[in-house]
């Protein structure tokens, strides 16, 4: 190549490499603090949305920040420094220039303690999680410790109604929700400080693997109430967690007492069970085993009386074997992945294995239903195109009037009018209620 073809090309390349470099979706701004003076050292966290992975960087010496890098259209945007309410943006475009000002902070002050006795828990850790702080996770929240007589202090808050978060050893995780500012006493002129109770609790670890007993990483392991209205409430109970490259998990803050489900799900397996788990106080149960199973799948085409592609599809799977929990529920479909096409093939993945009969439901058209559906791990049950067996609803609604003719029935009684109601397909254009 000559040395004129060989400058075209470098000067092309620089031309590319500057052209996607100024498409690159970036965020910046300068962050600010009271009387208008640049923060230096402030933590900005920048979120796409959908979320992503969190990107964090810091103020330079003029309070400035330049997130690059970034994928998506629209961010959000969460600042902090120490001393100062946090600031918070939702749906930041791309190129954004964003002015960021921070107000002092609030305080919040209180007393971890015992529910059983009263005593003080004290190393406990407590954080406080505003709004702005969520899909950042708990490195957005403000964070201490209780002191030995279970005293704790938090500042640098903004003013609503963020979220408290206590954890400590043997006892269960707590989580409640406080107004700060906090309320002031009128016998003392301070802001009143929190009480909160903790209750006993303990500590469930162990693996999550698959039939053939390898670990499966990135599995979800959470703790569940066994039914609706059941101690302890959803709000007490420890956040899920994932498994690791073992496959190993490990759950503390669980309540003791009550008997809980604890559950390990992840993407292309089905959901599985640990039931009934019970922990005393202060327990450590370990070395539990969730073998997660290669679900069934299950394929399908949908076509109306026209043979126009039915693009939406919902409905149960019964079991058919007697005594089955699920036997008279169902287990519902739309909890499972389905990938639908405009051609109106469905493939519902994730299933569970088994014989079933088989109820799909779709909008404005009757039940299909299938009988001795059966599913195996790892297989797809095809079961080809439905077509000219879907039947409309006869009393599909269509419209809906109210008529006020302010007339008189035969007994000369007056009322207001009559509800005409028009259903497709139906022997009648209306019926009449009157009033």
């Amino acid at each position: 190549m000559s040395r004129r073809g060989l400058l075209s090309f470098s000067l092309a390349a620089l031309l590319a490499a500057a052209a996607v470099a100024s498409t690159e979706p970036v965020v910046q701004g300068r962050v600010l603090g009271p009387g208008g003076q640049p923060v230096e050292g402030a933590t900005v966290r920048v979120l796409p949305a959908p979320p992503d992975t969190v990107v964090v960087l810091s103020t330079d010496a003029a309070g400035t920040f330049r997130a690059s890098g970034l994928a998506g259209d629209s961010f959000r945007v969460f600042v902090e420094a120490p001393g100062l309410a946090p600031f918070s943006r939702a749906e930041v475009p791309a190129g954004t220039s964003l002015p960021v000002e921070l107000a002092p902070g609030h305080a919040l002050t209180g007393r971890a303690v015992q529910i059983e006795t009263g005593r003080p828990v004290a190393g406990a850790e407590v954080l406080a999680c505003g709004d702005g702080a969520q899909g950042f996770g708990d490195a957005a929240c403000r964070a201490t410790r209780t002191d030995e007589q279970g005293r704790f202090r938090l500042a640098g808050l903004a003013p609503g109604r963020p979220l408290l978060k206590l954890r400590a050893d043997g006892r269960a995780h707590t989580m409640l929700p406080v107004t700060v500012p906090a309320e002031v006493d009128p016998e003392t002129g301070e802001p009143r400080p929190v009480e909160a109770v903790l209750r006993p609790g303990g500590r469930v670890s162990g693996r999550v693997v698959d039939r053939a007993g390898r670990p499966v990483e990135g599995a979800g392991v959470r703790v569940r109430s066994t039914g609706p209205g059941t101690d302890p409430a959803e709000h007490d109970l420890p956040p899920a967690t994932r498994s690791d490259a073992d496959g190993a998990f490990d759950l503390r803050g669980i309540p003791a007492g009550p008997p809980l489900a604890l559950v390990a799900s992840r993407s292309g397996y089905q959901e599985t069970r640990h039931q009934p788990l019970a922990v005393e106080t202060g327990e450590h149960v370990a070395d539990l085993r969730l073998v997660l199973s290669v679900g069934a799948t299950l394929a399908v085409r949908l076509l109306d009386e026209a043979e126009r592609p039915v693009t939406t599809v919902a409905g149960r799977l019964y079991p058919e074997e007697s005594g089955h929990p699920a036997a008279d529920r169902g287990i519902p479909l739309d909890r499972k992945p389905i990938d639908s096409t405009a051609d109106g093939v469905h493939t519902l993945r994730n299933l569970p294995v088994g014989r079933f009969r088989l109820e799909l439901t779709l909008d404005d058209f009757e039940p299909v239903e299938r009988e001795d559906v059966r599913l195996r791990e790892g297989a797809t049950r095809d079961l080809g195109t439905i077509a000219r067996h879907l039947v409309r609803h006869r009393n599909a609604l269509e419209s809906i009037g109210l008529y006020l003719p302010r007339n008189r029935d035969q007994a000369g009684v007056p009322w207001l009018g009559e509800l005409r109601i028009h259903a497709r397909r139906h022997a009648f254009d209306y019926t009449a209620l009157r009033c």
